[in-house]
């Protein structure tokens, strides 16, 4: 796979006297208020702390001067003026998580203890974590366990947790779907696993790269796509006036990205069909009407599961319910009668396309505008 040739990269040591939101992170010396604090120079020389050990990016000029947010910013195509905002963001919440603790550093060269970014980082990703939980997978992230791996286990900690924060200081609108947060998160935190365990490249026999990696490459190849198509949308719904049958909103789009399960079931539900009747191509079953038929029940599947998800959420949401949330009781009878009802439909419509073609012996004109219908 071509790769750009290496090339000075923009994110030049900033200058001592570059803009900043709260705290001039670029000059630790200036007579700033917030900088009389250890526990904002704890924080700064955490991010700093890349170590030796550590991959620095390819095609990119690293920079003593640059730190862990620089090394995800150049990894995964982060714009820099994100890169920025987030290493403040980050310095304050750890900053603050320090302060808060009973015996805080002793100097400015202090280093964060291990509980503080911990319990930032479960904070942080709890959305995550919750989502993961949700779907049956496996987090990725992934904290060592052993007591003998400390520097690599604060620098991990500091690497999800910037991972997660640049993600969501670039995603825009898209932090209306938490959700679809959630899938970017667990795709690029498996990427990011894949570098720090030097994973090889099968394609190319290189080191790994992430997918974003290049000048604007979150922006254009994750954003920007997810946008566009919900802008297509927004241009569908006539400003509201649209029946919700006719485009999807932020809702529709989020819910997407947690019932990826069912739609991997509902492939697995196609294929046996096809599999099951042994030709050279899989395709090539559907030449058979028999094939084409049973593959309708792929909406029995699909209405039955969706029935079943109504029930369990009921059964492990119904303590919620009192005098004041009716609302979330009825909304919640509501989903189960709507799939109840899809189910029965799916179930009478598929039954009686069998007994017609059964009833004439082959498929009539009666049978197939049953199948159509």
């Amino acid at each position: 796979m071509f790769r750009p040739r290496c090339r000075p990269d923009s994110r030049s040591s900033p200058p001592r006297d570059e803009p900043y939101n709260i705290i001039p992170i670029q000059n630790l010396h200036s007579d700033h208020p917030c900088l009389r604090y250890p526990e904002v120079h704890a924080a700064v020389s955490s991010l700093r702390a890349v170590g030796g050990d550590l991959r620095k990016p390819p095609y990119h000029q690293w920079l003593p001067s640059m730190d862990l947010l620089d090394w995800l910013g150049l990894f995964f195509g982060f714009q820099r003026d994100n890169v920025k905002n987030q290493r403040e963001h980050l310095v304050l919440h750890l900053a603050n998580a320090q302060m808060s603790l009973s015996h805080p550093p002793d100097d400015n060269n202090g280093t964060f203890r291990a509980i503080v970014l911990r319990e930032f980082r479960c904070k942080l990703l709890e959305n995550y974590s919750n989502w993961c939980s949700y779907l049956g997978k496996a987090s990725n992230v992934q904290i060592p366990d052993s007591s003998s791996f400390g520097s690599d286990i604060a620098r991990r900690e500091l690497l999800y947790a910037g991972l997660y924060l640049l993600i969501w200081g670039e995603s825009a609108n898209l932090r209306f779907m938490p959700e679809c947060i959630c899938y970017i998160f667990h795709h690029m935190a498996m990427e990011l696993n894949r570098i720090l365990e030097g994973y090889v490249d099968e394609n190319t026999g290189l080191p790994w790269i992430p997918s974003t990696s290049g000048e604007n490459g979150f922006l254009n190849l994750v954003v920007k796509p997810i946008y566009d198509t919900m802008n297509i949308e927004v241009t569908r719904s006539k400003n509201g006036t649209a029946s919700h049958d006719k485009w999807r909103n932020y809702d529709d789009f989020n819910e997407s990205f947690d019932r990826l399960w069912l739609m991997l079931f509902l492939f697995l539900h196609v294929g046996v069909i096809l599999a099951w009747e042994e030709t050279k191509l899989p395709w090539k079953a559907l030449d058979n009407k028999d094939v084409k038929v049973r593959v309708l029940t792929l909406f029995i599947t699909w209405s039955g599961m969706r029935f079943l998800h109504a029930l369990l959420e009921a059964a492990m949401e119904f303590g919620r319910v009192s005098r004041e949330t009716l609302g979330i009781g009825l909304r919640m009878v509501l989903k189960i009668l709507v799939s109840a009802t899809w189910t029965s439909a799916f179930v009478t419509c598929y039954s009686r396309i069998w007994a017609q073609k059964n009833d004439d012996d082959h498929w009539s004109n009666e049978a197939n505008q049953r199948a159509e219908l």
